[in-house]
């Protein structure tokens, strides 16, 4: 897209945290609505020099509402190589903006699928072992329960299975890997767009693979 688009007309974070571009782009990754995706998504692509005056989420919301998006075409490109900087993005997205500390803790862990037991209902890696009848993640000599478990093939979700209610845990089968995480991580731009599952009010599919997806915002 730089290439085609020209470096002016594209924000490209390297992890140069000018003017706290660095902390946006994560928060707008790791938003836990679309609403609030879009959003950030609005302010990064227009003006970056005033994202520092920004500190709490009614700045980000009024701002956002004075700009228009009728005479831009904005997209967000989603890789899912970035999956593995998940932790990296929360360090700088899961901050106060006033006090710069972090406001929360995630539970993020990708593993490496070894075998796929279909007869018995089973996926197995190095010192994992899940359970898809029962929804239940055997590691370290602990069983933890899930709350769901969502099957990928070929970039498209092919199956979601919904188990232990209370838990705050979901696992996503995806590429050869099993991604554990917790749910307010499974509902952010990240995740659910990896998934397919942002299209609507705020945002629509305009290209995807097995790798990656294309987003437009309305």
């Amino acid at each position: 897209m730089w290439y085609y688009l020209g470096s002016k007309n594209t924000y490209i974070d390297n992890g140069e945290n000018t003017r706290g571009g660095t902390v946006f782009v994560s928060k707008m990754l790791l938003a836990n609505t679309p609403k609030k995706s879009y959003e950030l998504a609005k302010i990064i692509s227009t003006d970056t020099r005033n994202l520092a005056i920004l500190q709490t989420q009614k700045d980000i919301e009024m701002y956002a509402q004075s700009i228009s998006t009728h005479d831009k075409n904005i997209y967000i490109l989603l890789h899912r190589q970035m999956l593995r900087n998940f932790f990296v993005f929360g360090l700088f997205g899961d901050r106060d903006l006033k006090s710069g500390q972090l406001i929360r803790k995630r539970q993020f862990q990708i593993r490496t699928i070894r075998q796929y037991d279909k007869a018995n209902a089973r996926v197995m890696g190095d010192n994992f072992t899940l359970d898809l009848n029962r929804g239940i993640l055997h590691q370290a000599h602990q069983e933890i329960l899930l709350h769901a478990i969502v099957s990928l093939e070929q970039g498209i979700v092919q199956n979601t299975q919904r188990y232990h209610a209370k838990s705050q845990l979901v696992s996503v089968l995806y590429e050869g890997q099993a991604i554990t995480m917790d749910r307010e991580s499974f509902n952010t731009l990240l995740i659910q767009g990896m998934l397919q599952r942002v299209e609507g009010d705020y945002f629509r599919k305009i290209l995807s693979s097995r790798n990656f997806i294309l987003l437009k915002l309305n």
